[in-house]
Parts: C-alpha cells; sequence; structure tokens
C-alpha cells in the first residue's frame, strides 16, 4: 500500500496547456480570426521570454512520460501548442521558439496541407474586411456591418456537417474568387520540424470538421485518416490529437481512442492534473494575450486567461 501511495504521490503532474494559431507581422484584422487568433511577433517574443524564465516548459515526450504514469521531471508547467498549420509557424514562430529553448506541440489539419481544405474562416474575414465595417451583401444577404455578416456566415458553416460545409463554403468562395487564402505549411517543412525541431507533429483532423457534429462513419475518416497521412509524410505516427474548435464528446472520445491516439486538447481554460484527468479531454488557455506576461503561477494563468471560467484543477474521469 505505501509503496502504491508514493507512486501515485509521484505521478501528481498540474500542466497549463497554451494554444497559439498564428504569429504574424503588423496588424491583425479588426474582426475574425487574424484578430482572435493572432499574436504580433514581437508579442510572442515577450510571452516566451516570460515563460521560459518563470515556468517549467514541458515539451512532448515530457507530456507522454506524465501520461503514462511515469516520475514528470517537473510537478508543474506549462505546454505549448499550435493548431491548424500555417506557413508563420515556421517563419516567425520557430525560430523564436528555438531561441528560448522552447518545443511546442503543432497540430496539423492535413487536407490544409494538401489542399484539400481551406481555412474559411480567415479568406472570409478578409474579404468582408475589404469593406471596412459597412454595409455588405453575402450569398443575396445584407449585412449592416462587415463584422456582423463574418459572424452569421460563420456561425452556420460551422454547424453544418463537413461535406454540406465544403459544399456550401465552394459556392460563397465564388463571390470573392480572387482573395488569396493564407500561406500553409507544407509537408517538407513538417518532416523538418518531426526531425529537427521546435514542433513535434500531431493531428488537427483532416478538414478541420467540428468532430463532435459528424456522423460516426465520418468521424472515423477524419480521426484515422489525418494520422495516416501525417505518419506517411513524416515517418512518425501521431498519439496526440486537437479537436478543431476545441469541440468533443465522449463519443468523439472514444473514437480517437478506437483510432489510436493516447490524448485529445479541448479548448476548456482549466489547469489539467495529468495523474487524475481524463487524457481525452486536455483543457488549454489562448495564448494569444499579453495577459500571460503578468503570470508567476499556474493559478495566474487561470485567472487570467479565464477569469469567469472556474479556477482549479481538472478532474473527470476517462
Amino acid at each position: 500500500m505505501f509503496s502504491l501511495l508514493r507512486r501515485n504521490r509521484k505521478q501528481q503532474c498540474r500542466l497549463a496547456v497554451l494554444v497559439f494559431h498564428r504569429v504574424i507581422d503588423g496588424t491583425p484584422l479588426p474582426f475574425g480570426p487574424e484578430k482572435t487568433c493572432s499574436l504580433p511577433s514581437d508579442n510572442f517574443a515577450r510571452i516566451l521570454e516570460h515563460l521560459s524564465h518563470t515556468f517549467h516548459v514541458f515539451n512532448a515526450a515530457d507530456l507522454r512520460s506524465a501520461l503514462e504514469g511515469h516520475q514528470p521531471r517537473f510537478p508543474e508547467g506549462v505546454l505549448l501548442t499550435f493548431d491548424d498549420g500555417f506557413a508563420d509557424n515556421a517563419e516567425l514562430a520557430a525560430p523564436l521558439l528555438i531561441k528560448n529553448g522552447i518545443e511546442a506541440l503543432l497540430f496539423a489539419a492535413t487536407g490544409y496541407i494538401d489542399g484539400t481544405a481551406e481555412p474559411y474562416e480567415y479568406v472570409l474575414a478578409r474579404h468582408l474586411a475589404t469593406h471596412g465595417d459597412g454595409p455588405v451583401v453575402v450569398d443575396g444577404i445584407e449585412y449592416a456591418r462587415a463584422r456582423d455578416a463574418y459572424d452569421a456566415v460563420r456561425s452556420a458553416l460551422k454547424k453544418m456537417p463537413r461535406a454540406e460545409r465544403d459544399e456550401t463554403w465552394r459556392r460563397l468562395r465564388q463571390e470573392f474568387p480572387a482573395m488569396e487564402s493564407p500561406h500553409l505549411l507544407t509537408w517538407s517543412q513538417l518532416r523538418d520540424f518531426q526531425e529537427k525541431g521546435p514542433f513535434a507533429v500531431e493531428s488537427h483532423g483532416v478538414h478541420h470538421a467540428v468532430l463532435a457534429g459528424e456522423e460516426r462513419g465520418e468521424l472515423a475518416v477524419q480521426l484515422r485518416d489525418s494520422r495516416q497521412r501525417i505518419s506517411e509524410q513524416t515517418g512518425r505516427l501521431p498519439t496526440l490529437i486537437s479537436y478543431p474548435y476545441g469541440a468533443a464528446n465522449s463519443s468523439v472520445h472514444r473514437a480517437a481512442r478506437r483510432a489510436g491516439y493516447r490524448a485529445g486538447f479541448t479548448t476548456e481554460p482549466v489547469v489539467n492534473n495529468l495523474a487524475t484527468c481524463n487524457p481525452f479531454a486536455l483543457g488549454r488557455f489562448a495564448g494569444e494575450s499579453e495577459r500571460l506576461l503578468e503570470a508567476r503561477s499556474l493559478d495566474d494563468i487561470a485567472s487570467l486567461l479565464a477569469p469567469s471560467a472556474q479556477k482549479g484543477v481538472r478532474c473527470q474521469p476517462s
């Protein structure tokens, strides 16, 4: 009994996971994902320097070891993750990560990398931003403000099953065919990351679909095919997944386990206790905030980045 208690005590590990998407030069758009999910490179540099001097920063090996029940290198710390697979992750984020000695997880949507899917929210926001924030017509519907149009169209697309969403987006895309999509990473870059760092490449599904809204067959495809595609291209089979939009339920958790994953990440803003939490429902905080510079503890991160959320440690049965 004593040895069991001692082992469980060693396994205690609190982890605050941060999620980023894009690191950019210049000013983001006034609305849409470039405003909410982008971080100017100078701000990102300051955040990395602060985190590396204030916290133990976990890498992929630390996470996997802790999830397997091994004694962690640190009793608590932070882990950085990036979603989607934008080219600026290589151009701007990677050099700053290397400078600060930090390895992050990169969750790639394989359809983005292969060009079979498009980050429609960025394209839509860029198109609508050309109208300022005045009246605009989208798909025959007039909106008083461009940001209202963005919110309405994005919400409608997000709720659709993947196949319907893709077809609807193809039709809408014809209204602004010249608008370029954001540059995305290549498989060559992802292979370099896998071999040399500073990213460990993991899965973000294929088409960035809301997995909790998909039928069982499509759900299995999104989980299985992305994992296989990354393995084919990088030589390593992913064991972690970040659910697009952070949306997952118990059915998605079970499907991810069946597909061969060992853990999954949401966007619920909570600190995780890796000894007791459901590994398929790991929480993350949005990292695109200079408020991180004020954090001196994991509890600070929770209170600064999610003041209205329940503070403390996640402990949800598997």
